[in-house]
């Protein structure tokens, strides 16, 4: 706090001289008030006549009454403005900065982990805060402002408290947020700092058999975990055919195919054909008793399959039972 000099007073003056009228002071001889200046004579001092707003540096002597004003010299980059109450302010500074969640995150590629800023003391006067994500894998993480993850922070300083940092790539990041306290002055910037872990992505590969079973005569789909771009290493083998069922192969050859979505392959048996009749069952003939089995055809067979017989009460009627893949034979045969 101090008095103005005759040159300061006469800026003032130039520009605004209403600014240096005031009122005549208790117990002043007029309203004149000093300034800091000397003036023409060594017993006088500059000031300003009050009426009219004018700077005298000649001066008036300094045994004379005149009113003072005091001036109070502030730093507007280091004060705070208020256009409500029309008043100035210290600003409070950052003391510091915190993340949420502080410890190491891991997640995959296309995954995210909201990270939150906590700028102390809660009344700091300025809690912009900039953004940034270093390391040897840096491009491994993008920061975003949104949970769907569409709009990138960037490295400006921003009032966004809450970034959302999503896995591009696989690799390991740090996210850093700084409270600058308003300035660009690195020294009194407080920061923060997580370390990110991106992992490839993983997919769920399924195995299905149709007409069969699997070696361990199972029908139920098996699964395994297979990384994004790898090959599946749990293929199932040793595939059983169900009866009537025959052959069987993958739709695609799982341990031949890269992952870079869910799958599934099927493992298909094929029906086996119908038999084919090459050679009709024919009764024997010129049979003579023995008294022992003898058979009572010849000249059968089928190509892929084996044939079953059973004998009839008599040439329409089809039996029903009874049926076998020996040849019928009979004692009696000739009788």
């Amino acid at each position: 706090m101090f008095f103005l000099t005759t040159a300061q007073a006469s800026t003032i003056c130039d520009v605004k001289p209403d600014v240096l009228k005031c009122s005549q002071a208790s117990g002043a001889d007029n309203n004149g008030w000093w300034l800091r200046s000397p003036g023409r004579d060594d017993d006088c001092a500059a000031f300003v006549d009050g009426e009219v707003g004018n700077v005298r540096e000649s001066g008036d002597d300094v045994r004379n009454m005149l009113g003072v004003r005091p001036v109070l010299k502030l730093n507007l980059s280091s004060v705070i403005f208020s256009s409500e109450t029309k008043t100035f302010s210290l600003p409070v500074p950052v003391t510091g900065v915190s993340l949420n969640p502080a410890t190491a995150q891991t997640i995959t590629v296309d995954g995210s982990v909201a990270f939150t800023a906590t700028v102390a003391p809660d009344g700091a006067s300025d809690k912009t805060v900039k953004w940034s994500v270093s390391g040897t894998k840096s491009d491994a993480v993008k920061l975003y402002s949104d949970d769907n993850c569409t709009t990138e922070v960037g490295t400006d300083t921003t009032e966004t408290l809450t970034v959302y940092a999503k896995g591009v790539s696989a690799g390991t990041a740090t996210v850093t947020v700084t409270a600058t306290n308003g300035t660009d002055v690195p020294t009194d910037d407080k920061t923060a700092s997580c370390d990110v872990t991106v992992n490839p992505a993983t997919y769920t590969v399924t195995y299905k058999v149709v007409n069969g079973t699997w070696s361990d005569d199972t029908t139920a789909d098996k699964t395994e975990t297979v990384q994004s771009g790898s090959k599946p290493v749990s293929v199932p083998t040793g595939m059983k055919a169900s009866e009537g069922y025959t052959g069987g192969a993958w739709n695609t050859n799982p341990a031949d195919s890269t992952i870079t979505e869910a799958k599934t392959f099927t493992y298909t048996f094929t029906a086996k054909p119908l038999a084919e009749v090459t050679t009709a069952p024919r009764a024997k003939t010129g049979l003579s008793y023995t008294g022992e089995p003898q058979d009572l055809l010849d000249s059968y067979g089928a190509a892929d399959t084996s044939m079953e017989y059973a004998i009839g009460t008599d040439a329409a009627t089809v039996p029903t039972e009874g049926y076998s893949t020996t040849a019928p034979s009979g004692t009696n045969a000739g009788r």
